[in-house]
């Protein structure tokens, strides 16, 4: 490899990873319209089961009907925007719900598809406010969201689509065969681009991880270039 900066990709400007504007920017551009792994189906045992999430700065109920269908609400009531399960920094609530989704503070009740049943004191057309939902679908035992409002094709692109580069390379591993046996989750303080540049290139393997240089010699070697990603 050439000694020379004209080798090296440039970051992007201080502002990209600092301002709020352009976070925000990103979080409806990008963020909304990706992907992400919520956990497996097995998370959502029987209906009723939930567990909530938060993806992009949004909190989701993942929760399964009684057809068998998992679904992905909006953590909010459709009545003054209550969050229908409450949470904190610190907690991702899961349990069981009893027939529906009550919100603790109206008591609007919803079913386990996201129909609202139920609005005391109230009378109005229900069907015109059921629980907004994302995009959920599975694969493999997985579960993936995403937020867009399927206003365009691109935030149309099923699943199976977007991950279909990798398919081929996994399908020997059998991961809808996989079990939870552990949960580990802690936060990190950096913007969410210099995690993904950090875990995409391995420059920094030999240095920083010697235990996985061990079992995947490939890691060292010319400062990771030779991976086939």
């Amino acid at each position: 490899m050439p000694n020379s900066t004209h080798s090296l990709e440039a970051t992007l400007p201080k502002h990209c990873y600092l301002d709020a504007g352009f976070f925000a920017q990103e979080q409806q551009r990008v963020l909304a319209r990706e992907w992400f792994c919520a956990g497996r189906e097995s998370q959502l045992a029987k209906a009723g089961s939930y567990q909530v999430i938060r993806i992009a700065g949004e909190s989701l109920i993942l929760t399964r009907d009684e057809t068998g269908i998992p679904h992905a609400f909006y953590n909010v009531c459709r009545h003054r925007g209550a969050q229908l399960i409450p949470t904190t920094e610190s907690t991702l609530p899961c349990g069981h719900f009893k027939g529906g989704i009550r919100c603790p503070y109206h008591s609007w009740f919803y079913g386990l598809d996201g129909a609202l049943k139920q609005t005391p004191h109230l009378e109005l057309d229900k069907s015109a406010f059921p629980l907004h939902e994302a995009q959920l679908e599975t694969w493999n035992g997985f579960m993936f969201v995403r937020l867009a409002d399927q206003s365009s094709a691109a935030d149309t692109e099923p699943l199976t689509k977007t991950l279909a580069p990798i398919t081929e390379r996994i399908h020997r591993y059998e991961l809808d065969t996989l079990t939870t046996a552990r949960t580990l989750r802690y936060h990190v303080n950096a913007n969410w681009k210099v995690i993904l540049e950090n875990y995409n290139e391995c420059y920094h393997c030999a240095g920083v991880h010697p235990e996985l240089c061990k079992i995947v010699p490939a890691f060292r070697r010319n400062g990771g270039a030779d991976l086939d990603w």
